[in-house]
């Protein structure tokens, strides 16, 4: 009995160490604010990006400027509709090959995310962004590609 004891207990402190960084658990965080649909059905909104993954990662930016002049950063939008995510719609902008941004572990970067769209309507959205490891040649899991849902009403 008292071996089993001695196991049970080893058991839980090894089960309750962690290999990982405790202050990098939250992993990548995309905060989404002031989300609007403007004139001429432009959106807009200020996107936060907060990195605690442990490592260095970059945001692929698309070749146009956003409305505060840096470069409009890779995105879907999505809308939730029937219980589903589906695709709204993107910013179309000349390719051009422009430079990535850089986020460094445990830094933060905000920007805004801009495109026009065909129709500006109510209801809730999410931006998805591309985001890649350092090397730029495997994108991030897509629990970290996401942004939170906002809600915009007309």
């Amino acid at each position: 009995m008292r071996q089993i004891l001695l196991l049970f207990v080893t058991a839980m402190v090894v089960g309750s160490c962690s290999l990982t960084n405790p202050s990098h658990s939250n992993g990548l965080s995309i905060q989404v604010s002031d989300a609007t649909f403007g004139t001429q059905n432009r959106f807009t909104a200020t996107v936060k990006f907060t990195n605690d993954l442990g490592r260095d990662v970059k945001i692929l930016n698309l070749g146009c400027k956003s409305t505060d002049s840096s470069w409009n950063p890779s995105f879907l939008m999505e809308k939730f509709v029937d219980a589903r995510w589906d695709t709204f719609g993107a910013p179309l902008c000349v390719d051009l090959a422009v430079a990535t941004t850089k986020l460094a572990d445990g830094e933060s970067f905000t920007t805004v995310a801009s495109m026009l769209s065909d129709t500006s309507t109510t209801g809730t959205y999410r931006l998805v962004f591309d985001i890649r490891e350092q090397d730029l040649t495997q994108q991030l899991p897509a629990q970290y590609l996401l942004s939170n849902s906002f809600s915009i009403a007309k």
